[in-house]
């Protein structure tokens, strides 16, 4: 509710989301930025993905969960 309240009040304008791998079995480049320490928006830039790419590929992981 906190959540819903500050983006109805414009205090939040927008919430990023952050990878996190729960295995450590893949040190592979992308794999290696899904540590919570990187946005998104992050990640896109750095490997050149698309958002709806990214989005496709860590939802077809069970080994990552979103942070918001």
């Amino acid at each position: 509710k906190l959540i819903q309240f500050g983006l109805m009040k414009n205090l939040i304008r927008r919430l990023q989301k952050y990878p996190v791998r729960v295995s450590r079995e893949e040190r592979s480049h992308p794999a290696r930025l899904y540590t919570g320490c990187h946005s998104y928006d992050e990640i896109c830039c750095k490997t050149g993905m698309s958002y709806h790419e990214l989005d496709e590929r860590l939802e077809n992981d069970p080994n990552i969960i979103i942070c918001w």
